[in-house]
């Protein structure tokens, strides 16, 4: 077999000498003959003539030759093959049809499976990363059922104590804001912290230092760091310069004692690390730890969560849970853990892109039978000749295999120009962490979307080919047949189709733009023109003294207030449409306090609410005097009286949070906020808020620094690149080692807050744009062939005194009813379907019926467009006109 295959890649490769050679050999034995028939007495003319006549067909030996060497086949294919090319070229309208449809639906599916590769299929960059895991422990109350990926420090105790034959270490998954100093040099990083052997479970080797040590990561361990390699790069010209530097991080000296090499990647972004020191009393109130499995060596995955199932009750009694609580703890692939939240959009709009190509292959197929129906009698006359079926078949299908080459051409280029634009855009909306690349996965998907596009558009005119009726096809020529009603019905099924898929994409990008729209149209709550924002760090030693954090803010504050242009100046601990910290808190109830409860809290300066506008419902705002020598105070939001006072007064009620009893002294309108707690749906809401004044919230800081960067907020006349530099140079004037992460409008800020929505929407949207084009095409070609076929009987009708209109009715209704027919399929299937959209949807339900008449609106009318322009073009002519054409 193997030896046979040699021999045909050699007569393959080396065709000119093969074909030389069976020529030489043929001649050599002609030769042979004709001299041995000389030798017999005939003259050397009559020998030659006989020798051919023994030889028989020279061509049909070597043909025979060529088959047995399994080269026949090539030969045909590459004779389909140069013939497809020809009629593609004879007739460009066509070919651009075809390639042009092809094109934008592969492409579309290249450019959206390489993001979807990036996320969900590329092998993290780890030593064997199908082998890493995370403890994850789905929880059952009476409230209902949750998963937790955060475990606590006494948790993470008994897994690093007690599991057998794993390497585990711990993480914080929350990269921070630092503010990182050499020299005079300072610069905002994302600091990752991480417990003694991550980098070893994860199977990363440093080129330079060593990580962290069980000694460094404990309390007392030494401040040490490690870098990132572009940062050691760029700080120290190098890995092993970097080694044993002393560096200032967060307001704190650390030293170098190691530098990851230039191919690491992290999910959370982080450009330096330091140890996490994870203890049951730490962050979170101990409860903010990942933790990273990998099973040891001979070790199976199963083996793995069985040992973490012997520890379960264990790992329960460490979680404290209250009694009705159940608990189940177990190992999820890291992998899937990361893109967890990004996971379903992704794969719902994959699938949307591959109805897109169905919709493009139900098109190409349409046009290929409207095509075939003209090549009728050329068929007719191959059979005719002798061709059998099969071949006929063969070359039809190398036909549709030869276009779907060429759309893959042409897809595979429209795909990168789209994967390079889709990039930048999921780079916000998914956290792109790994390169996109157009790598050799998503070359081989492109090709078989092609080869099942090609089977797809192929199957239907090799269908109808071969079962051609040659006698009638020969006698009746282009004539109306039984073979064309059938034809035709196929074509109706396959309008049909598209349009039912296209209502389908149609009704689910509505669903995704009424989503944006509603979030874009959310009452904001302030008024965020002329607003820029500046965010830094606190997360540093030298403002661990709240009297530091509060100096900052009022000297700051002064300046900026001075400056020419600025109306109003504050600090906040978040700002509106970004998330905002939970916070405990229990409001007094005749004389006691009340059961714990959540809120989202802010602490502010005065002028906040001023600066971003937002009403004053009730009582008063926060004001300079509600400092440290004045009782302490608390503003609330609407949202806040609704839900936890009932709607009732709230004026001098009293409650405590951050460890002061607090009066509420105002209540102010909702912004929005991100919420994270109390079941509320969607990426924006009107959270409960609880607003503190920063000069009171001394308890506040050191938590909420280590997790939230402060926002300067400006409102000025400025233009934004003016007013953050105000911003810079107030704050920079007090310490100049203190460097902002950002500045942003707070246009921008909202904005950002829908970025998942808005690419979510627009990526449906051009695919239910195609979707319709194609399904409008299509419709419109079947109305076309039907108007160019009735040319005759519409003529007679009109000569006889039918008017224009009813004339053209009579060929456009056709097409509406298919439209019809489609339409209604495709609304039970999306009425069926949109339930899987559920969770992406806010302010639309899945079945909101403004967005399905829309769909049937938009559908019908360019049905109508499409049905009656064929008609009307031929009906532009007089009866006699149009006769003497046909």
């Amino acid at each position: 077999m193997w030896a046979k295959m040699r021999s045909w890649w050699r007569s393959l490769r080396d065709r000119k000498g093969f074909e030389s050679d069976l020529s030489a050999e043929f001649e050599h034995h002609l030769e042979s003959r004709k001299r041995h028939l000389m030798q017999s007495g005939l003259s050397q003319g009559e020998a030659r003539r006989r020798a051919r006549r023994e030889f028989g067909d020279a061509e049909a030996l070597k043909r025979d030759c060529r088959q047995a060497r399994g080269l026949y086949w090539s030969d045909e294919l590459a004779r389909h093959a140069g013939f497809a090319l020809r009629l593609l070229r004879r007739h460009p309208t066509f070919a651009v049809s075809v390639l042009l449809t092809l094109g934008l639906t592969i492409g579309a599916n290249t450019a959206i499976y390489s993001i979807v590769d990036g996320l969900l299929i590329q092998p993290l960059p780890y030593r064997q990363p199908e082998r890493l895991y995370v403890l994850t422990s789905d929880i059952e109350s009476p409230r209902g059922s949750a998963r937790r990926w955060s475990h606590s420090g006494a948790e993470w105790e008994v897994v690093r104590d007690r599991a057998q034959g794993l390497e585990t270490a711990c993480f914080s998954g929350w990269p921070q804001g630092s503010n990182l100093v050499v020299g005079e040099w300072a610069r905002h990083v994302s600091q990752g912290r991480v417990g003694a052997g991550y980098f070893q479970v994860l199977g990363v080797e440093l080129p330079a230092g060593r990580e962290f040590s069980s000694a460094e990561d404990s309390p007392l361990g030494g401040a040490v760091a490690i870098l990132g390699h572009d940062l050691a790069e760029s700080l120290f010209a190098g890995p092993q310069q970097a080694l044993g530097q002393d560096i200032s991080l967060a307001g704190q000296p650390h030293q170098v004692i190691g530098v990851l090499p230039s191919n690491f990647r992290s999910p959370y972004g982080e450009e330096v690390w330091t140890p996490l020191r994870p203890s049951t009393q730490g962050e979170g109130e101990g409860a903010n730890y990942g933790i990273l499995i990998r099973p040891g060596e001979g070790l199976s995955s199963d083996q793995a969560q069985a040992q973490i199932s012997l520890l379960s009750g264990t790992l329960a009694e460490a979680a404290r849970l209250p009694d009705d609580f159940s608990v189940r703890y177990r190992l999820a692939p890291l992998q899937s853990d990361l893109v967890r939240e990004v996971k379903r959009p992704l794969v719902i709009i994959w699938v949307a892109v591959g109805l897109t190509l169905l919709i493009g292959c139900v098109n190409i197929a349409g046009l290929l039978l409207a095509r075939q129906a003209r090549r009728r009698r050329e068929l007719a006359v191959r059979y005719g000749l002798g061709g059998g079926r099969g071949a006929v078949i063969r070359q039809m299908l190398t036909e549709s295999l030869v276009m779907a080459a060429l759309g893959a051409l042409l897809g595979t280029g429209l795909g990168y120009l789209g994967k390079e634009g889709l990039e930048l855009l999921a780079q916000d909306a998914f956290g792109l962490w790994q390169p996109v690349a157009f790598n050799l996965r998503v070359l081989l998907v492109t090709s078989l979307s092609a080869l099942l596009a090609s089977l797809l558009f192929g199957l239907a005119p090799a269908w109808q080919a071969a079962r051609l009726d040659v006698r009638q096809s020969l006698s009746q020529g282009s004539g109306r047949s039984s073979q064309d009603a059938s034809s035709r019905r196929f074509s109706h099924l396959l309008v049909v189709a598209q349009v039912a898929l296209g209502v389908v994409l149609l009704v689910a990008a509505g669903l995704l733009l009424r989503t944006l729209l509603h979030l874009r149209a959310l009452d904001p709550g302030i008024d965020p023109s002329g607003v820029v924002t500046g965010k830094l760090s606190l997360t540093d030693a030298r403002y661990r003294d709240p009297q530091s954090v509060q100096r900052l803010f009022v000297q700051s504050l002064q300046q900026i207030r001075a400056s020419a242009g600025v109306e109003e100046a504050a600090v906040a601990l978040t700002l509106p449409y970004e998330r905002a910290v939970n916070l405990g808190f229990r409001l007094q109830q005749d004389g006691e306090q009340g059961p714990g409860q959540v809120t989202d809290a802010v602490y502010v300066t005065p002028g906040f609410f001023q600066a971003l506008r937002v009403p004053l419902l009730q009582g008063r705002l926060l004001e300079p005097r509600d400092d440290q020598q004045h009782s302490p105070v608390a503003v609330v939001n609407r949202a806040f009286v609704e839900r936890y006072l009932d709607g009732g007064p709230a004026l001098g009620r009293r409650l405590a949070a951050v460890g002061e009893m607090r009066e509420i002294v105002g209540v102010v309108g909702d912004v929005q906020h991100r919420p994270v707690w109390g079941g509320q749906r969607g990426p924006l809401g009107n959270v409960p808020t609880l607003y503190v004044a920063a000069q009171q919230s001394s308890g506040l800081f050191r938590f909420a620094h280590r997790f939230f960067s402060p926002s300067w907020v400006v409102r000025s006349r400025l233009s934004e690149a003016e007013a953050a530099e105000v911003i810079r140079s107030a704050v920079h004037s007090l310490d100049p080692l203190l460097p902002f992460s950002r500045f942003q409008s707070m246009d921008s800020v909202m904005a950002e807050s829908w970025s998942h929505q808005r690419l979510q929407a627009f990526l449906m949207l051009a695919l239910a744009a195609l979707a319709l084009l194609l399904s409008t095409v299509g419709l419109y070609g079947v109305v076309a062939q039907a108007a160019l076929r009735r040319r005759r009987e519409t003529g007679i009708r009109m000569a006889l005194g039918c008017g224009r209109w009813r004339a053209v009715l009579r060929v456009a209704l056709p097409g509406m009813v298919l439209t019809l027919v489609g339409a209604g399929l495709g609304t039970l299937g999306a009425w069926s379907g949109m339930r899987l959209l559920d969770h992406l949807l806010t302010g639309v339900t899945a079945h909101d019926p403004l967005t399905f008449l829309s769909v049937l609106g938009l559908v019908v009318g360019a049905a109508l467009a499409a049905s009656l322009l064929p008609p009307l073009r031929v009906t532009r002519a007089t009866p006699s006109q149009i006769l003497r054409r046909d």
